[in-house]
């Protein structure tokens, strides 16, 4: 993949620094691999390294100015209380910070952006594998060699998404690189971000060893795999059933039960109680919308992904 503007500028400076950085760090490369971020170690290291020292020299200006220019000002027209505020909080802040952003946006870059791309990689294609597996099957089933089995796949990306790109990876190495075909699956094998794919791989490759008809190995994962999945399913629908149910007594009966009690409890005090209209306003427009809000959030943090 060419390298934009930013980071050939990045690499041709700090490109020495980013290459010591990946050549001791191997899981970078392997995070990079894994996420598909097609980019070198090294110019992605340089990438961040820059990243960070132009955040540091801009937090670093922008402080002095601040402090130097704006911040004697603000201490001679604040009051007591506020003037000790802006006397220690405020030049913390600007001292800290270009040290502080630098630092969160190095180990983002470096760090927590290929994990999450080899993580949200691996949900796809978790969630993916048994149907692309069913694919492969019937396939397999017409007697077509390992090599085609994984072209025809490589072409259904719109359908099984990121599993397509290894079946890419693995059809590209055997039929532009000449790397023979168990080569190839044991470089998948290394290569892929989902444990499920890394054993369905694993299975791929040890049914090719032993002389096990392709064929039958798919078809069985294929039915394990929806087994699998059926299960999953079933758990969720049965979360969701939980949810629903605990939702029509917090969401639902409980507001209007206490909205009941508080008019009861009104009546049955006299004048020792009061219920205001702002007390009401708060259940309906405050409580009601929280507890939808905290649903809606939990249905959607459990519900998987299509």
């Amino acid at each position: 993949m060419k390298l934009t503007a930013y980071q050939s500028f990045s690499f041709k400076y700090l490109g020495k620094a980013g290459k010591k950085y990946s050549d001791k760090h191997s899981e970078l490369r392997k995070n990079l691999e894994k996420g598909r971020i097609l980019i070198m170690p090294e110019a992605y290291a340089a990438t961040a390294y820059m990243t960070s020292a132009i955040l540091f020299f801009f937090f670093l200006i922008f402080g002095y100015l601040f402090i130097f220019a704006m911040y004697p000002g603000l201490i001679a027209g604040s009051s007591w209380k506020d003037g000790l505020l802006l006397k220690w909080v405020v030049p913390i802040f600007f001292y800290a910070a270009p040290f502080l952003v630098p630092l969160i946006a190095y180990n983002t870059i470096l760090n927590s952006n290929p994990k999450g791309a080899v993580q949200k990689r691996a949900n796809n294609i978790d969630i993916q594998l048994p149907y692309a597996v069913n694919f492969l099957a019937a396939m397999a089933a017409t007697n077509s060699t390992p090599e085609q089995i994984f072209r025809s796949l490589s072409t259904q990306k719109d359908i099984y998404g990121d599993i397509c790109d290894e079946a890419n990876w693995i059809y590209r190495d055997t039929r532009i690189l000449g790397i023979d075909i168990m080569r190839c699956i044991k470089n998948a094998i290394h290569r892929a971000p989902s444990h499920k794919l890394v054993e369905f791989f694993q299975g791929v490759h040890n049914a090719l060893v032993s002389g096990r008809p392709l064929a039958s190995y798919l078809t069985d994962s294929a039915h394990s795999y929806m087994q699998e999945n059926r299960r999953e399913q079933e758990k969720f629908i049965e979360t969701l059933a939980f949810l629903a149910e605990s939702y029509v007594v917090v969401g639902v009966a409980f507001p209007i039960f206490f909205m009941v009690i508080l008019v009861i409890m009104y009546w049955v005090s006299g004048s020792g109680m009061q219920v205001t209209d702002s007390m009401l306003y708060a259940v309906v427009f405050g409580g009601l919308p929280i507890i939808n809000g905290v649903y809606i959030f939990i249905v959607g943090l459990v519900t998987p992904e299509v």
